[in-house]
C-alpha cells in the first residue's frame, strides 16, 4: 500500500510540473496551450542528447531547461502575440497545429522507440522493508518541490 502511494506521488509530481507550466500560460496570455506537451518532451530530447554527449547529469537539466525557454519565448512571440487580437478559438486552433507538427518531429527525429534515459545519480535506490524509492523517483521529488 505505501508503495502504491509513493508511486502515485511521484505520478502526480509530473502532472504537477506539466500543470504548473499550463497554468503560467493560460493565467498570463489567456490561451489553451496544447503545445505544451511539445515543449515539455523538446526538454526532454534535449537533456536526453546533452547527457549523451557529455554525460553530466547538471549540464543536461540545465541545457534541457534552456532549450524549453528559448523554445517556449519564440512560440508566443512568433505564434501566438499575432494571434491574440483574433478570436480566442484562433490560438488554439494554432496549438493544436503546433502540437501535431513537434509530435510528428520527434517521431521523425527520435524514432517510434523509447529512449532510456539511464542516468546514475548519487545512490541507487532508497529501501525501506518492502518499499522503494528509485533515485530517478527521488530526482522527480526534488525537481517537483524545486
Amino acid at each position: 500500500m505505501l508503495q502504491q502511494l509513493i508511486n502515485g506521488i511521484i505520478t502526480g509530481s509530473l502532472y504537477a510540473l506539466i500543470a504548473v507550466g499550463l497554468t503560467m500560460v493560460y493565467g498570463i496570455l489567456r490561451i489553451l496551450h496544447i503545445a505544451h506537451a511539445a515543449v515539455y518532451v523538446s526538454g526532454a530530447y534535449l537533456g536526453y542528447v546533452a547527457y549523451s554527449y557529455t554525460e553530466s547529469l547538471i549540464f543536461a537539466l540545465v541545457f534541457g531547461a534552456a532549450g524549453c525557454i528559448l523554445l517556449g519565448w519564440a512560440i508566443q512571440r512568433f505564434l501566438y502575440t499575432p494571434l491574440l487580437k483574433e478570436e480566442r478559438i484562433v490560438p488554439l486552433i494554432a496549438s493544436v497545429g503546433l502540437y501535431i507538427f513537434f509530435e510528428d518531429l520527434f517521431r521523425l527525429l527520435g524514432g517510434p522507440h523509447i529512449r532510456a534515459f539511464t542516468v546514475k545519480l548519487w545512490f541507487d535506490k532508497i529501501t525501506w522493508g518492502s518499499t522503494v524509492i528509485t533515485s530517478h523517483q527521488a530526482l522527480i521529488l526534488v525537481m517537483t518541490v524545486i
